[in-house]
């Protein structure tokens, strides 16, 4: 096995779906990798052995278990470095935060402490969504390209700080107009016309942010190939550092509400640190060859990876979101508790919701002044765990920031509603970061 890190891919069509994305790394010698040893995971297990139960009933939880419990997992993919899920249909609209735990326990003992860059797309629901809502179906069809229906958060798989969500841009590297937007995207990558094969050789030109995420799952296993010191957090931090803005003269764009004008669509962010932003991109692009050098120099260590227990605003903690262009706000004083002074994720957890989501959309401000938009104009219409009436967020834009001082959330009702208002119980913000 190479020191490059294997890539594991699933495809919501497998094995044709694994075949023609694994085809995006190797590529017959010209893909982002194509020296990378690539295993489709579902092909690995026979439906009728024990081992099967590895990836069947949540395959990134399961598999992530499995690495950290599994002996026999532990040793087929010793040395394993990347690990791509091109799937937004499995396991559900909201991620369960036992897969965040998973997730951290892996990386902090996996590969020697290196951990894994877990890599996933961020799903093809822009234009449709599980469930947009009236809010979107009273906008102009200039103004329905500017409301994502299916957000980042909404996607099982890419919706977690230990994730780098993929978006996809267009032949024109633009935005692609299917390509899932929101707060918990990373980066970007082509996603448009490529020529494939599946398991039974039928070729043909394909397209999605499912192969947006082997483009770059491709271009970490060069990374790790040239730097196999890389941990996963210098990995992303690479990235970030180096992504390459796409349209980056985009302007703001607002929609019509119930109340009037309202900005849902912001153009790119600089944040404090330094890093810019985007919802429809992430950081943006990759320059493949700057990165591959980046990589090979790169000798800096981060500090140690810390969270914070969840955080509690000052205010009340049921709340009742009220409608109109004014917004109802929320404030966390948060300090360098828990040995996290410098933002490298952020997670807003809403519980308890009750009554209208439809037409509610929240940015969140740091102590440094940073706005970005973290829960979008269509994103929480029925988006959210019904069963514990949950809605989870993984916030990447304030990456590099300070975590000391007073963090503003401003959550917006702009649907005029005979139903009930939206009820919040409770509002936490956790800090992932160093």
């Amino acid at each position: 096995m190479n020191e490059s890190a294997t890539g594991v891919f699933r495809g919501g069509d497998y094995p044709n779906e694994s075949t023609k994305l694994g085809g995006k790394v190797f590529s017959y010698g010209y893909g982002t990798a194509p020296d990378a040893d690539v295993y489709a995971v579902e092909d690995l297990f026979n439906k009728d052995t024990p081992e099967h139960d590895i990836i069947e009933s949540n395959v990134l939880y399961d598999f992530t278990r499995s690495l950290t419990l599994n002996q026999k997992a532990k040793t087929m993919f010793s040395g394993l470095r990347v690990v791509n899920t091109s799937s937004e249909s499995l396991g559900g609209k909201q991620i369960n935060e036992e897969l965040f735990n998973a997730q951290k326990t892996l990386q902090s003992s996996w590969n020697n402490g290196k951990g894994l860059s877990y890599v996933a797309s961020a799903g093809n629901g822009y234009a449709t969504g599980w469930n947009c809502g009236t809010a979107k179906s009273q906008l102009t069809k200039e103004e329905l390209t500017y409301v994502g229906c299916g957000s980042v958060s909404t996607n099982h798989f890419a919706n977690s700080p230990f994730v780098i969500a993929v978006g996809a841009v267009d032949i024109n590297e633009v935005h692609a107009p299917y390509s899932s937007d929101g707060a918990g995207l990373w980066v970007s990558a082509p996603g448009d016309q490529f020529l494939a094969s599946d398991a039974q050789s039928r070729g043909g030109f394909f397209g999605g942010t499912s192969f947006a995420a082997p483009f770059v799952s491709g271009v970490l296993a060069q990374m790790y190939e040239v730097n196999p010191k890389l941990t996963w957090r210098d990995a992303r931090h690479l990235l970030a550092k180096n992504a390459v803005k796409y349209d980056s003269a985009m302007t703001a764009k607002s929609v019509q509400t119930d109340f009037g004008k309202f900005e849902v669509q912001k153009k790119w962010v600089t944040n404090a640190a330094g890093y810019s932003f985007n919802n429809l991109y992430g950081f943006g692009g990759i320059d493949v060859p700057k990165l591959v050098q980046e990589a090979m120099n790169f000798s800096q260590t981060l500090p140690a990876f810390q969270e914070t227990v969840y955080k509690n605003p000052t205010e009340s903690l049921s709340l009742t979101v009220a409608e109109g262009l004014t917004p109802t706000t929320l404030t966390y004083n948060l300090t360098p508790s828990d040995g996290v002074n410098t933002v490298e994720n952020l997670v807003l957890k809403l519980d308890g919701l009750a009554g209208d989501t439809d037409g509610v959309y929240a940015e969140l401000v740091s102590p440094s002044g940073t706005k970005l938009t973290v829960i979008g104009y269509a994103e929480l219409n029925n988006n959210f765990s019904t069963s514990t009436q949950t809605h989870i967020a993984n916030i990447n834009g304030f990456y590099g920031e300070p975590v000391t001082g007073t963090w503003t959330l401003n959550l917006y009702d702009l649907n005029r509603s005979a139903s009930p208002d939206l009820v919040i119980s409770q509002a936490q913000l956790k800090v992932y970061g160093h």
